[in-house]
């Protein structure tokens, strides 16, 4: 476009321009759609797949121990030993991914929102002695958060675990 300046034009296709001609407002608000995108697919995800991986990842210490000589072996898989060194090492390995899945995500969730609680609860509790109702307050408290979503589009990104609940629920 004539006039415009090479750095000036607005975001119309990331594939077909180079990083640098990308202006920096434009930038921010497509990494903070990319964000958003990314942390709304792994949510859902993780949330799928929870309980399943979860299950599995405990389905590794079932053991089953047979009389004499036998041994112990998986009770989901009687074929493996479970006094052998692989299983051992699965174990271990198990034992991690239950840290990392199960422990690991939600603690990630509570963290994110941990950190950001001060934004998430503008004062709902203030608002609700300062109108005198509980609803008014929580109303209050609404507005002021969408507020502060707008101009923290990183708040923003995080409203998929916040989103359905009152300010003061934060957690």
């Amino acid at each position: 476009m004539e006039g415009e300046e090479e750095g000036s034009r607005p975001f119309r296709n990331f594939r077909s321009l180079p990083c640098t001609v990308v202006p920096i407002k434009n930038f921010l608000l497509f990494s903070h759609a990319c964000l958003n995108t990314f942390l709304f697919l792994s949510h859902n995800t993780s949330s799928s797949l929870f309980p399943s991986h979860s299950l599995s990842s405990l389905f590794s210490f079932a053991c089953r121990f047979f009389d004499g000589d036998y041994g112990s072996f998986l009770k989901v898989d009687y074929s493996i030993n479970c006094d052998s060194d692989e299983h051992k090492f699965y174990e271990a390995y198990a034992g991690f991914m239950i840290l990392v899945y199960p422990v690991g995500i939600p603690l990630m969730y509570f963290i994110l929102l941990y950190m950001r609680r001060a934004e998430l609860d503008p004062g709902q509790e203030r608002f609700t002695h300062e109108l005198g109702s509980e609803e008014a307050g929580m109303n209050r408290a609404i507005a002021e958060r969408k507020r502060l979503m707008l101009a923290d589009p990183s708040l923003a990104s995080l409203r998929f675990l916040f989103g359905a609940y009152e300010p003061q629920c934060w957690w």
